[in-house]
């Protein structure tokens, strides 16, 4: 309880990596600009749902889901066909051989879930993934 999406992903890296999590950027548009948690991968960089290759993703995978009606006070993260999608969640695909997604919410807890499932049941309208390599 009280663990949002990224506070998922930063407290593992920062304990990998041997760094403070309050060093990484809060605003998704910084943390991939200065590849804070890894590089854009090739394909995956700003996708609309219905055109991800999820061959292309690999476990450890940091995935931002994108949005269109989500604005932020952030830049978007992709543009797509004329559109803006910025992020409204983020997590970890877990499982490649389950397809699996690990994230968090605030006042829930720490879910792994199928990915492809719960692209479907949200308001998720791409993704944007970057990778620790």
């Amino acid at each position: 309880p009280g663990l949002d999406c990224l506070g998922l992903i930063f407290l593992p890296y920062a304990k990998t990596f041997n760094k403070k999590w309050t060093e990484i950027r809060v605003n998704p548009s910084e943390i991939i600009e200065k590849e804070q948690l890894g590089k854009s991968v090739k394909g995956l960089d700003g996708v609309l749902t219905e055109d991800i290759e999820f061959s292309k993703l690999e476990e450890g995978d940091i995935i931002y889901l994108l949005a269109k009606e989500r604005e932020i006070k952030d830049k978007p993260l992709a543009e797509i066909n004329g559109k803006k999608y910025w992020p409204w969640h983020t997590g970890i695909y877990s499982n490649k051989e389950k397809n699996l997604f690990l994230h968090a919410s605030p006042g829930f807890k720490v879910v792994e879930q199928n990915f492809k499932d719960y692209i479907q049941e949200t308001t998720t309208n791409g993704i944007f993934v970057t990778r620790i390599y």
